[in-house]
């Protein structure tokens, strides 16, 4: 029986290495800005919803931080993977979870 899995596997590995895509590549982008656009860009860490539960508009522009919204847009990020982090000051009886719960209200609004 083992014998085969190996052997299904094998022959499906082989024949996903066949002729390669069957439409032919369009030209190589001509800038990095065309490049930049063709891509999907997703910020895979992203700190927005402690600055949300502080009170911060984060829809509109900031100095500090690394990250706004309008950062993003013009950055042409097309998905964020907000983080929900509480901090270990939280110690009181329900601190953490209720800081916790506002952020992820912050991410999902």
């Amino acid at each position: 029986m083992r014998a085969r899995w190996i052997s299904l596997t094998i022959l499906l590995l082989t024949l996903q290495c066949g002729e390669g895509p069957s439409q032919p590549r369009s030209r190589p982008p001509s800038s990095l800005e065309e490049l930049h656009s063709s891509l999907l860009l997703i910020d895979a860490h992203n700190d927005l919803p402690s600055y949300t539960v502080r009170g911060v508009d984060v829809g509109q522009p900031r100095n500090e931080g690394h990250t706004d919204l309008p950062r993003l847009r013009q950055g042409g990020v097309d998905a964020v993977f907000f983080s929900a982090y509480v901090a270990r000051g939280y110690v009181g009886k329900n601190q953490a979870a209720h800081r916790l719960l506002e952020m992820i209200d912050a991410i999902r609004t």
